[in-house]
């Protein structure tokens, strides 16, 4: 997906406070789930790369998503082989937002 589409927030759309960060926390999640398959790794195998336990690797296959940090996400997913590029740039006039792309 380039910078140029958009993924549908569902979150917005329930008028959820943090709509932004809770889609980029769920779209990161996704990534973690995503690298973990192609990797063919099992639970407690991507959590010992992670440096967390299974229990939270667990937590995010089943999207249950309650505490985690975006912070938090990326670190997994670089213990997990995936880069990770966070870019500021100044807003248009359509207003700044929080995006994750990938």
């Amino acid at each position: 997906m380039d910078s140029s589409e958009s993924i549908y927030n569902i979150f917005e759309t329930l008028g959820l406070e943090n709509a932004e960060a809770l889609m980029a926390v769920s779209v990161l999640a996704s990534k973690i789930v995503k690298a973990k398959e192609a990797r063919g790794l099992s639970d407690t195998e991507a959590a010992e790369l992670a440096g967390c336990t299974p229990m939270r690797i667990d937590q995010i296959c089943r999207a249950d998503l309650d505490g985690f940090t975006i912070d938090e996400l990326c670190r997994y997913l670089v213990s997990l082989g995936q880069n990770v590029h966070i870019a500021v740039e100044s807003s248009d006039a359509s207003g700044a937002h929080l995006r994750v792309v990938g």
